[in-house]
Order: structure tokens, then C-alpha cells, then sequence
């Protein structure tokens, strides 16, 4: 396991909110930009509340069973799903 950061290095980070972090590596890092997600420049939503700063746990799922429909068919459920929630 990686070393872990010591309380004075997470709290610097929580000096900053992630939308300032990734655009500042815009900057830096040119080259990175639009890969990925986002082409424009992020903002912080909620910029009253503090940034949360630790530890995440993650994973990969997969399912043991292939789906039962193509990635076409798949892809467009998901797409109009998107667009029922967003309404």
C-alpha cells in the first residue's frame, strides 16, 4: 500500500475545491485538455460548502453472465434513460 498522507498534506488540499485543481492542470497541462470529459471550464456547484478531502475504496463489477442484448441496444436504453431523469 502507498504511503498515506499525513494530516497537514490533506488539509492543504482542502484548501482548494476540485473544479480549481482541474482547471489549473488545464493550464499546466496543456496537452490533457478535453481528454476525457470536460471541455469547459469546471465550477464548483456548491461553493458555500468546503472541499471533502480522504480516502475512496473502489472497485470493478462485471457480471458473470454476457448481456442478454447488443451494445447498440444497450447504449440507446441508457441514453433514453438519461433523458427521462434529466427531465
Amino acid at each position: 500500500m502507498a504511503e498515506r498522507l499525513t494530516q497537514a498534506e490533506l488539509d492543504a488540499l482542502a484548501a482548494w475545491d476540485t473544479p480549481t485543481i482541474c482547471n489549473a492542470l488545464e493550464i499546466v497541462a496543456p496537452e490533457r485538455r478535453a481528454f476525457g470529459f470536460n471541455r469547459r471550464p469546471l465550477v464548483a456547484p456548491f461553493p458555500e460548502l468546503k472541499p471533502a478531502v480522504g480516502y475512496a475504496r473502489t472497485a470493478t463489477i462485471r457480471s458473470r453472465e454476457p448481456l442478454g442484448r447488443s451494445k447498440e441496444d444497450a447504449r440507446r436504453i441508457s441514453i433514453r434513460r438519461s433523458a427521462l431523469s434529466a427531465r
